[in-house]
């Protein structure tokens, strides 16, 4: 995780189920990367930052998990900051890179 080159072909977030799931008041977000890349991956959410954890790996993926309350009734824009090394970049609805444009949600 300290090389900087972040494995593209690994890395996938749909803004739907299964990598983003609402239940009980709570929107779960999910983000595949490659086992052992990153050194921190946290979920931009405007000017909040939270933090993800890994939730499992094997040999081919590594998967990311972090929770929020949200009511479902306010759109809600996010994206992902993934560090690897001394670099961080973002990834969003266009990819990756150094800015990405937010996936967004729209509320029901």
């Amino acid at each position: 995780p300290s090389d900087g080159r972040i494995a593209r072909s690994a890395l996938r977030h749909q803004p739907r189920v299964p990598d983003l799931n609402f239940d009980q008041g709570k929107l779960r977000f999910w983000l595949r990367a490659r086992p052992g890349d990153l050194k921190t991956v946290s979920l931009h959410l405007g000017t909040r930052r939270v933090p993800m954890q890994l939730m499992r790996s094997d040999a081919i993926y590594a998967t990311y998990g972090a929770q929020i309350p949200w009511d479902g009734k306010t759109d809600l824009s996010y994206r992902f900051a993934l560090q690897d090394g001394s670099k961080t970049a973002q990834f969003g609805a266009n990819g990756l890179g150094k800015t990405a444009r937010p996936f967004v949600l729209n509320a029901k």
